[in-house]
């Protein structure tokens, strides 16, 4: 409508695009011996963000991302010998959030790509080391 020479907006107190205001993140574990070869250890990591925007202009209807939380759990065993077993859950709770966007231009039909938390994912892990 203004032949491309764009519209002025005043930024000013606008909170900078995917910086949270607040993130925590902590982790435990504890390990202990399980028998005179094998010891186990219990770990845990959990990761909070609190609500922020991923473009500049912080409009609440469209540029807000919703603040989320992530847990990783793994349980591992290691012998003496160098083998290493570990179970892992990594998102236990299959929290699926946005944590970023882009918006493409106006000759893509101004779609917007979305960028997520990682899936639940459960698996195993055997290692040998010499």
């Amino acid at each position: 409508p203004n032949n491309g020479a764009g519209f002025d907006k005043d930024l000013s107190h606008n909170e900078m695009p995917n910086a949270p205001p607040f993130t925590a993140s902590f982790g435990a574990q504890y390990s202990m011996p399980l028998s005179a070869d094998w010891a186990g250890t219990l770990r845990g990591d959990f990761y909070w963000q609190s609500n922020s925007y991923w473009r500049v202009f912080n409009d609440l209807s469209y540029d807000r991302l919703h603040g989320y939380t992530n847990l990783n759990l793994a349980l591992i065993l290691t012998s003496q010998s160098g083998w290493q077993v570990m179970l892992f859950d990594k998102n236990v709770f299959n929290t699926t959030a946005i944590t970023g966007a882009f918006l493409n231009s106006d000759d893509s039909g101004l779609t917007t790509n979305i960028f997520v938390t990682d899936p639940k994912l459960i698996g195993i892990r055997i290692t040998k080391n010499w």
